[in-house]
């Protein structure tokens, strides 16, 4: 099968969290000439990334690149050698929630230590 590299890339906002998430640095490859895979690499060695978290970046992956199909994309734990894959993970429906859930806990982290940096 022929590939070829693809560009893919977008900001996807969220206006209820006052959020623009900047979905980039996917490999993206055109199999066959429609056929697309989109992999995303997470690089963290801490925490090793867990199904759950993987169904929320599935699902933001999902929602950002509305053009192409769930089951084409993928998050790859590259230092975990651990692939989560779209066409093998369900999502839940509480993936939008735990997003939000987890910005607001990360934001209020942010405003507690604003002091401690002057901001």
């Amino acid at each position: 099968m022929d590939w070829q590299n693809e560009e893919v890339h977008t900001h996807y906002v969220v206006p209820e969290l006052e959020l623009t998430v900047k979905v980039d640095n996917l490999l993206a490859l055109t199999l066959g000439g429609d056929h697309h895979k989109l992999i995303y690499p997470y690089f963290s060695e801490t925490p090793a990334l867990s199904e759950r978290w993987a169904r929320v970046g599935l699902w933001l992956m999902g929602e950002a690149l509305s053009d192409f199909d769930l089951t084409c994309m993928e998050i790859l734990d590259v230092i975990k050698g651990r692939s989560f894959a779209g066409s093998e993970i369900y999502l839940k429906g509480d993936e939008g929630s735990l997003f939000s859930l987890r910005y607001s806990a990360i934001m209020e982290l942010w405003e507690s230590l604003k002091p401690e940096y002057d901001l």
